[in-house]
This record gives structure tokens, C-alpha cells and sequence, in this order.
């Protein structure tokens, strides 16, 4: 079912259950809620959406009225941030990580090479 939300957004949304298309077979024009896994960064569409129940409560004015759209927070900004801070750390601590064992093994092995004379 091709949908779209009041920020002009068109998307296509399968039924939820083939129950729903049996019981409810909304048509052009019909209010419906929609289950989804977040948003598609560049192009607001919902992600897997899924027709949810129909709507007949409410009025395209309705819902127009009550939109929000969803914008990035400080929040989400500062777990982004945070993200690339530990991903950077754990970067860095490996690499420290292999040099130190690679400067330890030609230790030993100039150890090795000086003390048996090959």
C-alpha cells in the first residue's frame, strides 16, 4: 500500500498480518498507523513499515496538526559522538597493543642472536 506522511514522505507499507488486509483493506484516503524500525537517514522513510490499525478516529487534518518531525537530538548527537570516541580508543590501544609486541619479539630475538652467535 503506498502511503505518505505530512512531510510529503512516500513510502510503501505491507500489511502487517494478511489478517489486516482481509479484515480491514484500507483504501486511498484511509487513516492508518504504521509500525516501523526507525527512519532512513536521507530519505525520512520509515524502515520495514507495516500497517498497524486503522485510523477512522482521526481526520487527515488530524493529523497534520499533531505531526512532529523527528530531528536528530543533542542526545543522539553526544551517543554518535561518543560511538567514534570508543571506536577511535580501541583503534588506537590495538595498534599500541602490536607494536609493543612486535618491539618485545626482535628484543628476543636480538637477545637471541647475540647470545648464540648466529
Amino acid at each position: 500500500m503506498s502511503s505518505h506522511r505530512p512531510n510529503g514522505v512516500r513510502f510503501t507499507a505491507a500489511p502487517g498480518t494478511s489478517e489486516f488486509a482481509k479484515r480491514w483493506n484500507p483504501k486511498k484516503g484511509d487513516i492508518v498507523s504504521y509500525k516501523h524500525h526507525g527512519f532512513l537517514v536521507k530519505s525520512k522513510k520509515p524502515k520495514l513499515a507495516a500497517l498497524y490499525r486503522m485510523r477512522p478516529d482521526l481526520t487527515w487534518a488530524d493529523v497534520v496538526s499533531n505531526w512532529k518531525d523527528q530531528k536528530l537530538t543533542a542526545a543522539g548527537v553526544f551517543v554518535v559522538v561518543v560511538v567514534v570516541v570508543v571506536v577511535v580508543v580501541v583503534v588506537v590501544v590495538v595498534v599500541v597493543v602490536v607494536v609493543v609486541v612486535v618491539v618485545i619479539a626482535c628484543c628476543f630475538l636480538i637477545l637471541y642472536v647475540t647470545q648464540h652467535g648466529h
